[in-house]
């Protein structure tokens, strides 16, 4: 019974006054998720994320008046065989690799003009291998965005690369960096680190049977900005290139072109791109 009033109390607790710290021992991962949908974030999103993905998302908009901005997914690239075709070797099909990204604005209401200002705009890039390539090494990742909207916010970055385990089960964090390779005003430089596939089937050894990761950050706006559908629109542009050099030959790196962070890559490789609108007006 006592344990039955502690639910009850934690349940009130979470829908009135707001949420509890995410290390909280009484806090599970589903009261963390039913707090996230009270805030307005879709449970087919939070259906994507593995465990430690929704607490980390949870730490992030704990005590936060939000506003989920939307998500747009992409899976595969086009690609000129058919699909009656073997595919070949490292191609990345639609069946392959999802991305998505997805925005969610910290916003306050400024009585003065009868709107939600953003304060902040908090944006997660996530990547699915469905099905694991032929060749696993370090993918580099270029996110851009219009500096004149937009400046990154300090010490806001971090990446985690995560790989499934059958031996036990569960998924791990096979690589965790939270500095970029390149960071400019316009968009950042980084690499995804898939190498942990590299030599599956050797005899003996464990290597993860799924991967994905997740890439998060924080844009603060250059100017006073409000939640509004329409009036003005901006995008932030993502390029995934999966490297495919069988031989280690060639790294890839990254560089400034005009208003944007390039990736340049001379080995064997697919590139894939997504992009969103973000709606807000003045």
């Amino acid at each position: 019974m006592k344990k039955v009033i502690s639910f009850f109390l934690l349940v009130v607790t979470i829908l009135s006054i707001g949420c509890l710290p995410v290390f909280a021992n009484e806090l599970t991962v589903l009261d963390m998720e039913q707090y996230l949908i009270n805030q307005g974030i879709p449970q087919s999103y939070l259906d994507s994320l593995i465990e430690e993905e929704i607490q980390n998302l949870y730490s992030d908009l704990c005590d936060k008046k939000i506003c989920y901005q939307g998500t747009q997914i992409i899976k595969g690239l086009s690609e000129s065989h058919s699909p009656d075709q073997i595919q070949p070797l490292g191609t990345i099909g639609s069946d392959y690799l999802t991305l998505s990204l997805t925005y969610i604005s910290n916003i306050e209401y400024d009585s003065s003009v009868k709107k939600n200002r953003i304060i902040e705009t908090y944006v997660y890039l996530n990547y699915h291998w469905t099905k694991l390539p032929a060749i696993s090494r370090q993918d580099p990742i270029a996110i851009n965005w219009d500096p004149s909207v937009f400046t990154f916010k300090s010490n806001s970055f971090n990446h985690k690369d995560y790989g499934y385990y059958d031996y036990n089960n569960s998924w791990k964090v096979d690589h965790e960096t939270t500095t970029p390779t390149l960071l400019e005003q316009c968009g950042m430089g980084y690499l995804a680190d898939i190498s942990a596939l590299s030599g599956r089937g050797h005899s003996g050894a464990v290597y993860p049977s799924d991967v994905k990761g997740t890439t998060e950050f924080t844009l603060l706006p250059q100017s006073r900005m409000y939640q509004d559908n329409g009036q003005n629109t901006t995008s932030i542009n993502v390029n995934y290139t999966h490297n495919k050099d069988p031989f280690g030959w060639f790294n890839p790196s990254f560089s400034v072109s005009g208003v944007g962070i390039n990736i340049n890559f001379a080995g064997f490789k697919d590139s894939m791109a997504i992009s969103k609108n973000f709606y807000y007006s003045r």
